[in-house]
């Protein structure tokens, strides 16, 4: 049962949140410059080459602004529901908790330098009762480690401790229902 009276509000890394949008940028730049190159050219093999390079950018480009729009920088407990923004601020996502089956902890690896320095960072994994899950991860928050106790004061179910399982296609994660 959710806890009504209780209010957590999350602290984001500002830095952390304005380096993506400025990723975010870069594409959009490299994006640009490939499509002015691509419409100046005039040897049918360039246009080839070059039409397909800007495909390959497109595609990351668009991944990545999805995940910018999904993965939520600004969390919010208050009045049994749970408010997710992702880092643009203008899309708002209400969750009341009784939608929520629970939630698990996660340990994801983070790989610099071409693999050879391992990170590893935290994120929680909501389960809701649509079948949908909503991953919260640690790079975005100041404030993470306070997560699991105000899920639990606003009665969420910790589930358990989630493992690295991925399949060819996504992702499988240990509390499904299938």
């Amino acid at each position: 049962m959710s806890n009504t009276g209780f209010s957590f509000k999350s602290l984001s890394k500002e830095s952390n949140i304005v380096a993506k949008n400025l990723e975010l940028s870069f594409f959009i730049l490299i994006t640009i410059f490939v499509t002015n190159t691509l419409l100046a050219e005039s040897n049918p093999t360039d246009i080839l080459i070059k039409s397909i390079i800007l495909g390959v950018i497109l595609i990351f480009e668009l991944r990545f602004i999805y995940k910018l729009f999904k993965e939520p920088t600004f969390l919010e407990i208050f009045n049994g529901e749970i408010i997710l923004r992702p880092s643009f601020f203008l899309f708002k996502r209400k969750i009341p908790t009784v939608e929520i089956i629970g939630y698990s902890s996660i340990v994801r690896p983070y790989f610099l330098n071409r693999g050879r320095t391992k990170f590893k960072y935290s994120a929680y994994l909501l389960y809701l009762k649509n079948g949908r899950k909503v991953l919260i991860t640690e790079y975005y928050y100041l404030n993470f480690n306070k997560f699991s106790n105000a899920f639990r004061k606003n009665g969420l179910k910790f589930l358990g401790t989630e493992e690295n399982e991925w399949s060819i296609m996504r992702r499988k994660f240990k509390y499904d229902k299938t």
